[in-house]
């Protein structure tokens, strides 16, 4: 089966972003790899969540890296967009 990449929309950046501020509000003082490894633990649960029967492992994985990449340009795209020149 091949997947099928859809555009984000205005309820996915939404949920996003309260899941984010979620985070940051709730992290306190963990350090940032530490709340790295947490998440990637949800992540894991979220992955085995899924239905075998639509999705190969492999064509999950694929959506996993895909979007890993999309957070990680919308990061990069927003510290270079923001008034401090590039610096978090």
């Amino acid at each position: 089966m091949k997947i099928k990449s859809r555009p984000t929309d205005a309820r996915h950046k939404a949920l996003t972003d309260k899941l984010c501020q979620f985070l940051k509000d709730e992290a306190g003082d963990l350090p940032d790899i530490e709340l790295l490894a947490l998440n990637a633990q949800v992540l894991g649960m979220i992955i085995a969540y899924q239905d075998q029967r639509k999705y190969t492992p492999d064509e999950i994985m694929t959506i996993v890296q895909r979007n890993l990449e999309a957070g990680n340009r919308r990061v990069i795209e927003g510290l270079a967009n923001s008034p401090a020149g590039g610096t978090a």
